[in-house]
């Protein structure tokens, strides 16, 4: 009985081990996952600011607006006020 009891507590023993180890483990990772939350949501609210301020650009009619596509730089005149 003393062996079966023995051997109880030695598995009891090794769960409770493995699950302290697990948690210690996983901590760090939560915190980098609650890490990349906040800088997505950091950069979801920079985008909103980029593109209220873009949407208030006016551009009077006739001058010249330029667009970066990759590594050209193309222009276009502006026919009309965008404001």
């Amino acid at each position: 009985m003393n062996k079966r009891l023995s051997y109880l507590v030695a598995g009891v023993s090794a769960v409770a081990l493995l699950a302290v180890a697990c948690g210690a483990n996983t901590k760090p990772l939560e915190d980098k996952i609650a890490a990349a939350e906040q800088n997505v949501a950091g950069l979801q609210g920079k985008l909103t600011s980029v593109e209220g301020k873009v949407g208030k650009v006016a551009v009077p009619a006739g001058e010249r607006m330029f667009m970066v596509t990759g590594a050209e730089l193309k222009g276009s005149t502006v026919t009309k006020d965008l404001a």
